[in-house]
């Protein structure tokens, strides 16, 4: 039987630390086979067509950096790593403003990541063992996303990021994040504090290759995992 652990949505660096703490902590103890990473771990804040708070002095190499500094920490025989929409940004920038040195830039897509030891899996795929799939996102954001993840797959188990929302639809999930509510600039404060989630996936693989799933919500800085109180 094969552990594994799934989360999403750190958005270095304006991740939560106290809340990837218990993540860190919760991989040590169960000590994974697997870790799946599914998406925007990196913020690419400094790459964003979209205005940007001038007090937030970051570039790319400083964010890619901050999340080495984070997964470094993570560890286990087999790593995958679905690129997500924000870490998709450094492509679009390529192709928006230098094309035709791509061909070089391309080279540096994989955030530095297989370095690491992860296997890199481009944004737009899933990852699939079994009758797991994983994937950041299926084009669909909201309450809608989970049930849209499971028309698209059915018999599947699925787990997706990208909401930022702990909820499911029969046998899809989403995973929650695990970034800081008070560095978001984009959605009113109330909104996040009422509707988005810290938490991630712990699970198994058993013999005949099915998974068995088990969100993991972290409330104040507290979750459980097998019979187990962590806090933050």
């Amino acid at each position: 039987m094969w552990r594994f652990m799934i989360f999403s949505d750190l958005h270095c660096p304006f991740h939560d630390p106290r809340a990837v703490k218990l993540l860190i902590r919760v991989a040590a103890d169960i000590k994974p086979d697997l870790l799946i990473a599914a998406g925007d771990l990196c913020d690419a804040y400094s790459l964003s067509k979209f205005a940007k708070d001038p007090k937030r002095k970051t570039n790319i190499v400083d964010e890619i950096k901050t999340m080495h500094g984070v997964l470094s920490i993570l560890d286990a025989p087999h790593k995958k790593y679905i690129l997500g929409n924000h870490e998709d940004r450094l492509r679009k920038y390529g192709w928006q403003t230098a094309p035709a040195v791509w061909g070089f830039l391309r080279d540096h897509h994989d955030f530095g990541m297989k370095n690491l030891g992860w296997d890199m899996i481009p944004y737009n795929q899933s990852f699939k063992t079994g009758d797991l799939v994983v994937a950041h996102d299926f084009g669909r954001i909201g309450d809608g996303a989970a049930k849209h993840a499971a028309i698209l797959h059915p018999d599947k188990k699925v787990v997706i990021g990208h909401t930022h929302k702990i909820s499911n639809y029969k046998e899809a999930h989403t995973l929650g994040w695990l970034g800081d509510v008070d560095k978001i600039d984009y959605m009113h404060l109330d909104v996040i504090k009422d509707e988005w989630r810290h938490g991630f996936m712990v699970g198994t693989l058993d013999k005949q290759n099915r998974a068995h799933l088990k969100p993991v919500g972290i409330n104040n800085y507290v979750c459980h995992v097998a019979g187990k109180i962590y806090e933050g």
